[in-house]
């Protein structure tokens, strides 16, 4: 079983590049290179179907009208009492969390919907994004629900080691997504709170915060 941070990290993510991952079109010249915050699909990437663990987050107070969405993933499961952790950002909590989805599009028939018991961002979080993880617990879980089991240090994570971003980001500035995508990466740099890489032509982009 693949864990979370070996997969990618909780967003913010810092990506080097001229964040084109998040415009329309693509620059036949190359622009200088400066560094971006990834704030939340995943631009250039391809349709996920190997991470079912990683879900929607519906924002707000009410899952029929919701304001937005984030990404997260499901690290922790009490299958007797049918809570589930989902690990994500804690600038995905501030308008609170109406609904969890598991399912490759969040709109299908098929999906699977998570009551949201709670959740808590961690107390160093702070308006600069730094510490910007927290946990949302969900009920309705059971042995079938998939998970990502937080990794423990050390992680093994170096530069150029390979990671995939997974998220249910927007594909197109302006326009809407509800599937899950991942793109493939290597590392650039790596710290303690942050995983940094190339993002030029493709990555993360809005409603991909909070997502491995």
């Amino acid at each position: 079983m693949p864990r979370a941070r070996d997969l990618a990290l909780l967003l913010p993510l810092f990506v080097i590049g001229s964040m084109l991952a998040c415009s329309k079109g693509t620059s036949h010249a190359p622009a200088p290179a400066k560094v971006g915050r990834a704030e939340s699909a995943i631009i250039h990437g391809f349709l996920d179907k190997t991470h079912p663990a990683v879900v929607a987050l519906l924002l707000g107070k009410d899952a029929d009208s919701f304001e937005g969405t984030c990404t997260g993933t499901i690290v922790k499961r009490d299958v007797e009492h049918h809570i589930g952790w989902v690990a994500t950002a804690a600038h995905c909590t501030a308008r609170g969390v109406s609904l969890v989805v598991q399912a490759e599009d969040f709109t299908s028939t098929d999906a699977i919907t998570y009551a949201v018991l709670d959740h808590e961002a961690d107390p160093r979080y702070a308006k600069d994004n730094t510490y910007d993880f927290a946990v949302v617990r969900i009920v309705g879980v059971d042995a079938s629900t998939p998970e990502i089991p937080l990794t423990t240090a050390p992680d093994g994570l170096v530069p150029n080691a390979p990671v995939t971003s997974v998220g249910f980001g927007v594909t197109t500035v302006g326009e809407s997504n509800s599937q899950r995508y991942a793109i493939d990466k290597k590392l650039f740099r790596v710290e303690e709170e942050l995983l940094v890489y190339d993002q030029e032509s493709s990555g993360v982009c809005f409603g991909d915060s909070g997502g491995p």
